[in-house]
C-alpha cells in the first residue's frame, strides 16, 4: 500500500466515525432540546426549543465540514481551495440570512445557518471529489 491509500483509509474511518457520532449527538439534541432549554434558560425561553431543534443537525455538518476541510483538504495543500469555499459561503449565505432574519425573524437566523451550512458541506464535497486524484501526502 502507499502512504495515499493509507490516509485515505483512515480518512474515511475518521469520517464515517465523525458522522455516526455526531448524528447520534445531534437526535439526542433534537429528541430532549426541550429539556436543554428548561435546564439552561428555564421556563421563560420555552419558544427557542423550536429554534434548537433547527438548528440540531449543525452538529453533523460543521462536524463532517470540520473533518473534510480541516483534516483532509488543508493538509493535503487545498488550503487556497478550502479558503475560497469558506469566502464563497459567507458572501451568499449573509445576504441569505439577512433576508430570512427579515421575514422570519429567529426562525428566519436558524433557517439561514443551516442553509448556510449545508451549502458549505456541498461545496467541499465537491472540492473533495472533483479532486481526489490530484492529493499529494
Amino acid at each position: 500500500k502507499t502512504s495515499f491509500e493509507d490516509a485515505m483509509k483512515g480518512f474515511s474511518i475518521l469520517l464515517k466515525f465523525t458522522i455516526i457520532s455526531s448524528s447520534l449527538l445531534s437526535i439526542l439534541v433534537f429528541l430532549f432540546s426541550g429539556k436543554i432549554i428548561n435546564l439552561f434558560g428555564g421556563v421563560n425561553f420555552q419558544e427557542a426549543e423550536i429554534i434548537l431543534k433547527i438548528l440540531s443537525p449543525l452538529i453533523t455538518l460543521v462536524s463532517v465540514s470540520n473533518v473534510i476541510g480541516g483534516q483532509f483538504l488543508i493538509p493535503c495543500g487545498q488550503y487556497d481551495s478550502y479558503s475560497r469555499v469558506m469566502i464563497y459561503s459567507a458572501v451568499i449565505s449573509t445576504p441569505l440570512i439577512s433576508i430570512f432574519i427579515f421575514y422570519f425573524n429567529s426562525m428566519g437566523a436558524a433557517f439561514g445557518i443551516m442553509c448556510a451550512e449545508i451549502l458549505v458541506l456541498v461545496m467541499l464535497f465537491l472540492l473533495l471529489k472533483n479532486n481526489k486524484r490530484s492529493y499529494v501526502l
